[in-house]
């Protein structure tokens, strides 16, 4: 299972990147591949963001281009299976797009401690929450077993209904 890494940056000593490494490297030992923003910068931006002691975007190279990395993200967030949310990430507008973004494409996300309390090998979820046609619908996997809703948090009030139950029986 592919999990994006998010969480705050701007603002934080180093760019919080001692954070984003160490989190990446706990889910690859739990068996996970990541996808860190911290590891998809150019070399020359990760080198100044280690050095920076505030996390100012003045202490990044020129060539920084924050709009092409935000795309950049949504990109890599849609190409993910979820998203591992760091401590805190509610405090960044990117991790925040990232979290709605992946909440649209129908993307799993979890803190980082849950993730890691749940191996990747397990079977999906039971039910998923997927964007259609204005609306949502959960999709518990059956045929029939399709629900449709007008606004979004139903859906996933739903969906975590069934998954929790599921979790209960030993499935993740």
């Amino acid at each position: 299972m592919k999990l994006y890494l998010a969480g705050p940056m701007t603002g934080r000593p180093m760019f919080n990147y001692p954070t984003f490494a160490l989190a990446a490297a706990r889910l690859r030992a739990a068996g996970y591949e990541v996808l860190s923003p911290h590891e998809l910068d150019a070399p020359e931006v990760a080198a100044a963001a280690w050095a920076s002691p505030k996390g100012d975007p003045a202490d990044l190279p020129e060539s920084f281009d924050l709009l092409a990395v935000a795309l950049d993200n949504l990109r890599h967030v849609h190409a993910c299976d979820g998203v591992a949310l760091l401590p805190e990430w509610a405090r960044s507008d990117g991790a925040r797009m990232g979290h709605a973004a992946a909440r649209r494409f129908g993307r799993r996300v979890k803190p980082l401690d849950d993730w890691l309390a749940c191996l990747p090998e397990g079977p999906e979820p039971l039910a998923r929450v997927v964007p259609h046609g204005g609306g949502w619908y959960v999709d518990d996997g059956s045929p029939k077993g399709v629900i449709w809703f007008d606004y979004e948090h139903y859906a996933h009030d739903l969906a975590a209904r069934i998954n929790s139950g599921a979790e209960a029986n030993g499935r993740h």
